[in-house]
């Protein structure tokens, strides 16, 4: 854990967290927001299974994606639908 200031001038604690940490958060975000693993949600949005633009559930998921090292496992375009 590290402890970083804002501009502000206030601390706060950052956690570092490994690859599979992270890809055990992110899977268990996916199965409690949308009730499937992160491999169904990852080849549906793919697919083109998901309206983008009026679901913030799934943005927010998309955005936590690099993180997680699926795109190594996915393909280098997994955070794409095209």
């Amino acid at each position: 854990m590290s402890t970083c200031i804002n501009n502000d001038n206030e601390s706060y604690d950052v956690v570092e967290m490994t690859t599979a940490e992270t890809r055990e958060l992110f899977d268990k975000t996916v199965k409690e927001q949308l009730g499937m693993t992160a491999e169904e949600f990852i080849k549906k949005y793919r697919a083109g299974g998901f309206d983008t633009d009026n679901r913030c559930e799934i943005m927010e998921l998309l955005m936590l994606l690099p993180f997680t090292g699926y795109s190594q496992i996915y393909g280098k375009n997994c955070g794409s639908s095209k």
